[in-house]
């Protein structure tokens, strides 16, 4: 029951950030994001290439596949390691190059 609860707040952290926080944190610096749950990539189409893989791969979902194993780890009773936190951001990284180059 745990792990679901655990899991289950992580999903939301990164859910929260990928929708909300992202899209305002980029309005913050000029980009003008829209924040959205569903179709992200629809309700953004007026960014640049440039400005979407920034905005949408890389912070968005790339900093939200961070919050989402961070908060599992620490979740878990796992203490968060330079070696971990790395791993994270590695792969965060490659899901926002990868979502940032699909459009």
């Amino acid at each position: 029951m745990r792990e679901l609860v655990v899991f289950l707040v992580a999903v939301s952290v990164a859910l929260l950030w990928v929708s909300v926080l992202a899209p305002l944190v980029a309005n913050i610096f000029g980009v003008p994001a829209r924040a959205s749950l569903w179709r992200i990539d629809r309700r953004n189409q007026h960014l640049t290439t440039t400005q979407y893989f920034w905005t949408i791969g890389l912070l968005g979902m790339g900093m939200g596949m961070l919050l989402l194993f961070a908060t599992m780890d620490l979740g878990e009773g796992r203490h968060l390691s330079v070696r971990s936190i790395t791993g994270c951001l590695l792969g965060a990284l490659l899901v926002g190059l990868i979502a940032g180059f699909r459009r």
